[in-house]
């Protein structure tokens, strides 16, 4: 593929003991650098000698695979997370719910401030949000 008169080349890292291996999967090659930061710059120059051409012909896109345990952990945090956005969701409504049982009651929103221990501000906005 060809974008602003530039080949472009596809690359996947991956993490392999110290290293990281570097694949071109449609140039049939590969290569390896020691840290991320080294990643792009090494692809870059194994595509140009692979092919035989200018650094500045080629637009080289590496992905960076996370590894395994690694991404199976953040997968679990971004879950975690989801779950408690949910959970922060169900316990706000409890609360508008509960102030709206206490002016049920008849109870007045400074009594009901006192009572839950928040602002009676607080208070007016959980009743207006109810």
């Amino acid at each position: 593929m060809t974008t602003k008169g530039k080949t472009e080349v596809k690359a996947r890292a991956r993490r392999d003991g110290r290293w990281w291996y570097i694949e071109f999967p449609e140039l049939g090659t590969s290569g390896q650098a020691r840290t991320i930061k080294e990643i792009d710059e090494i692809a870059l120059e194994v595509a140009a000698l692979w092919l035989d051409v200018d650094e500045s012909t080629l637009d080289v896109a590496v992905e960076l695979d996370l590894p395994e345990r690694a991404a199976r952990l953040w997968n679990e945090a971004n879950e975690a997370d989801a779950r408690a956005r949910e959970d922060a969701k169900a316990a706000a409504a409890l609360r508008r719910s509960a102030v709206a049982a206490l002016q049920d009651e008849h109870i007045s929103k400074a009594d009901a401030a006192r009572l839950l221990g928040l602002s009676p501000q607080r208070i007016s906005q959980l009743a207006r949000a109810s």
